[in-house]
């Protein structure tokens, strides 16, 4: 399912509101590169994204067993092809793919890759941050996102999942569950915390 590109006028979207948090890394990225070439390098890293996510999708809905998407690049199936191995690993069954879901009540959507009968689960290709400052910046924006997804389904489907996981597939690294598979438990502060960076978004935004 395409993912909605506005969620309708006066509502934003979870990435939106998790983007209200400080990213001293991706300032020094762009400072170091510069906004032409990082830009370049974004929109590429946005096409594998959509082809993995494609490619996972798939096979979840029982098209194949990876990939079906013709002329896929080896290093996207590659990617597939480890979050395939941890769906099988752990015996994903979704019970909600690719669905976007909207709050009335704080005006804001979002479209989680995965939900099932106990976890939220978010798939990403994105790089492997260096240092720990860098990967407690990345998890809790993981968790962040989660805590969006969290909101929309308790409100929509009146389902209260507070487990969640984050499952990145490195593009030239190999599958390492320890690094790779990110786990987290959705908290009331965390709900609280999320719902302030939605209202920041309001008043710098105006919506």
């Amino acid at each position: 399912m395409a993912r909605p590109s506005s969620y309708g006028e006066g509502n934003c979207s979870v990435t939106e509101v998790v983007g209200m948090l400080a990213s001293p890394g991706l300032m020094y990225w762009y400072g170091k590169h510069g906004i032409e070439e990082c830009n370049r390098i974004k929109k590429d890293s946005q096409d594998i994204g959509h082809a993995v996510h494609k490619a996972i999708e798939g096979y979840l809905e029982g098209k194949t067993e990876v990939g079906y998407i013709g002329g896929l690049e080896e290093s996207c199936m590659t990617m597939a092809g480890h979050l395939v191995d941890w769906c099988k690993s752990v015996k994903l069954k979704p019970k909600l793919m690719e669905e976007p879901m909207i709050s009335e009540e704080h005006n804001f959507g979002g479209t989680p890759d995965v939900i099932t009968a106990k976890q939220i689960v978010d798939w990403k290709t994105d790089s492997v941050p260096k240092g720990k400052a860098q990967v407690r910046e990345r998890d809790f924006k993981y968790l962040m996102q989660h805590t969006g997804y969290h909101i929309l389904y308790k409100e929509v489907k009146g389902l209260d999942v507070r487990e969640a996981v984050t499952v990145r597939s490195p593009k030239t690294l190999d599958f390492d569950p320890e690094r790779d598979v990110r786990k987290f438990t959705i908290t009331d502060d965390d709900i609280r915390i999320f719902l302030t960076l939605r209202e920041i978004y309001r008043l710098t935004k105006g919506k």
